[in-house]
């Protein structure tokens, strides 16, 4: 607060500089201005069914990661005018507990809800070449049982 300023117009200012700072970031959960850290978040939440149960492994560390893959379909008109439908496969990646839950719930054909983030992962596979993954790392989960 300035010295001229009442505590209402102090107040006021911020209140509007808090209300700016949400236009900003229209998923300001926090309600803290993250845009100056990160103004391009990685977050993605995707809608899929499972294509198997997941893998999982037990590191010597104790922690679990479990791998599966969900597909999601696409539906667009071609040049003919007929209705097709496109399948892509996402790789998802849950860690630890979360990694328990998707070996609990997530089967083959199960509904799965994933939010996270994409990650980007290079590896040498057995003919020595350099491979690059795309993968969804998950920090939440919600599988539908059927």
């Amino acid at each position: 607060m300035k010295k001229n300023e009442t505590k209402s117009e102090s107040a006021n200012k911020a209140e509007a500089k808090k209300s700016v700072n949400s236009e900003k970031d229209p998923l300001n959960l926090n309600g803290k201005d993250n845009t100056k850290k990160n103004p391009e978040r990685n977050y993605v939440e995707l809608c899929g069914y499972a294509a198997s149960s997941p893998e999982i492994r037990v590191f010597e560390n104790g922690n679990k990661v479990a791998s599966f893959r969900i597909a999601t379909h696409e539906d667009i008109k071609n040049d003919a005018g007929e209705w097709t439908r496109i399948t892509m496969w996402h790789p998802v990646v849950t860690w630890n507990r979360l990694a328990d839950h998707a070996m609990q719930y997530v089967n083959k054909g199960s509904l799965v809800n994933l939010k996270g983030k994409i990650r980007r992962r290079s590896y040498t596979d057995k003919e020595g070449l350099t491979r690059v993954r795309f993968e969804l790392v998950a920090n939440d989960l919600a599988a539908n049982i059927a």
